[in-house]
């Protein structure tokens, strides 16, 4: 079945990885209809002077404010022109050889309603290091028991949905802050009965700049989020 896809990448100062990974992914879809969409946190490295105008299946969008990983991708999800979305970190942590086998199970589905989330912990994925990976792995099978979910990398982050799954009100709740919007994203897409594929990715390693996380203030957010989660959504089990 033939889909158009939508490629969201927020960035925050990823200018030299956008220059290797652009051409990558427009390999990846050059038999199907795309776009890509940046949605720029307000680098300061020439991201904007380079990619502000509308060229060759690209859009970009510039935040000034408010900077967050979540809204910016939110932000390209309203913008977005299809209604197969990918999201995907910039930073070649989520490895762009990958997509072959994301569009493929997307493309497999004969119905909007599917989820396809790459994972490290499926076989024959992996994360970038020993301690990441494991670490990771233990922390993750915390939060899908805290959500009561059957998914085995609940912070990959790595998908392709369609949009029309979700109300604007829905996207609106799941879009915000950092990486956590993912558990969110997950937890609601469960709600709706929506089958989630989960693909074995391998993460790759930073090719340029220096990473924006950090692994000890990450892990005590997400699980403060994780016990918010069910609050939130608790009238939509109802």
């Amino acid at each position: 079945m033939n889909k158009n896809f939508s490629i969201i990448l927020p960035v925050v100062n990823e200018l030299e990885n956008l220059k290797i990974l652009i051409p990558v992914i427009k390999k990846k879809f050059k038999n199907l209809k795309y776009e890509i969409i940046i949605v720029d946190d307000n680098s300061t490295d020439g991201t904007k002077k380079i990619f502000n105008k509308k060229k060759n299946k690209i859009r970009y969008y510039l935040r000034k404010k408010d900077p967050s990983l979540g809204k910016s991708i939110l932000l390209g999800i309203l913008k977005s022109t299809y209604d197969n979305i990918v999201i995907m970190d910039s930073d070649f942590n989520h490895d762009p050889k990958d997509l072959s086998k994301i569009i493929r199970y997307a493309k497999e589905k004969n119905e909007f309603k599917y989820f396809v989330s790459g994972s490290r912990f499926v076989k024959n994925g992996y994360g970038n290091n020993f301690f990441r990976h494991y670490s990771s792995k233990f922390y993750s099978l915390i939060i899908s028991l805290i959500l009561f979910l059957n998914v085995k990398d609940m912070l990959s982050g790595y998908c392709c949905f369609n949009k029309k799954n979700f109300s604007k009100e829905e996207l609106n709740k799941i879009f915000y802050g950092y990486g956590e919007f993912y558990m969110r994203l997950l937890y609601v897409t469960n709600l709706k009965n929506i089958k989630i594929f989960e693909v074995p990715v391998v993460y790759g390693k930073r090719i340029y700049g220096e990473s924006k996380s950090n692994f000890i203030k990450m892990a005590l957010n997400y699980f403060y989020q994780s016990l918010q989660i069910r609050k939130t959504f608790l009238k939509n089990e109802n």
